[in-house]
């Protein structure tokens, strides 16, 4: 299996001489966040009223807080200097030839780690037992599909990495740097945060795992791959739940143990294989 590079001396110099302040990560993650409030309260406000659809209020005010979120993390990216969303950090030179097939097999890690991941934690049962979870997922389901599409499957994935993989991810590689051990740490601080911000147990753990996933892409390809996954992984949620195999499935996955294996197997070998593409980009 191919081996990160090794971390030489002026590598760590470098790093710990750009260093990110906390100011830098702080800020953007709270103004994302009173955005996505005050969107809400608005929207919330205008259905009350009757001016908008009250089945849409989810899908509105989620879709708009991701553009006028993501714009904020772009401002502050730009004027504070932080440099996350450069063109190095979006997407790493690979080979043009390699592109397709890289994002291709990135789609099909997104199914595999769909099914994988919510089978593991569906499995457990949690989700029973958490509301915050059940009105969570009532809400995801709510509107007309279209909207749905445009608001999980494209805008809150762009959003998402923008904020979580761009500037968190880059603040914590930033102070835990020098090493494959801190850079484990920066990934697991990333997830923790990331899975604290869905708001509920259920959902936590499951983000939590994919932003682990979220999080190597990045390493490898950068921003493009892992926004790439995040929306694979939301359309196939949302696609699946109009399929009655994926429901069946999902339903009772300790019955299904096989299918969740070969999800298992195939998520290891597709992250290889995009791994040995992308070789070159290794830290």
């Amino acid at each position: 299996m191919h081996r990160s590079k090794p971390f030489s001396s002026n590598h760590k110099k470098l790093l710990k001489t750009d260093r990110l302040s906390a100011r830098q990560c702080i800020l953007p993650v709270l103004l994302f966040l009173i955005i996505q409030l005050s969107v809400t309260l608005v929207i919330g406000f205008f259905c009350g009223e009757g001016w908008l659809p009250q089945e849409e209020m989810s899908s509105i005010s989620t879709g708009l807080s991701a553009v006028l979120g993501l714009a904020a993390v772009c401002i502050c990216d730009r004027r504070m200097g932080i440099g996350a969303l450069g063109k190095g950090s979006c997407i790493k030179p690979v080979p043009s030839m390699r592109l397709p097939l890289i994002l291709f097999m990135t789609l099909a890690l997104a199914v595999a780690v769909n099914f994988l991941f919510n089978g593991l934690v569906l499995m457990t049962g949690i989700q029973t037992i958490d509301p915050l979870y059940q009105k969570a997922a009532g809400l995801f389901a709510e509107g007309s599909f279209a909207f749905q599409i445009i608001t999980y499957g494209i805008l809150v994935p762009i959003s998402e990495e923008a904020l979580f993989r761009g500037v968190v991810y880059a603040f914590f590689k930033s102070r835990f740097c020098g090493s494959t051990r801190r850079h484990i740490t920066a990934i697991l601080l990333t997830s923790l945060v990331f899975s604290v911000y869905h708001g509920n147990f259920t959902q936590g753990i499951y983000t939590f795992l994919l932003s682990i996933i979220f999080c190597l892409l990045a390493d490898r390809g950068g921003l493009i791959l892992s926004v790439v996954l995040h929306m694979g992984v939301n359309l196939v949620s949302l696609i699946g739940q109009r399929s009655a195999a994926y429901t069946a499935i999902l339903q009772n996955p300790s019955d299904h143990w096989t299918i969740l294996l070969g999800a298992a197997v195939a998520s290891v070998i597709l992250y290889y294989f995009i791994c040995k593409l992308t070789e070159d980009n290794s830290l």
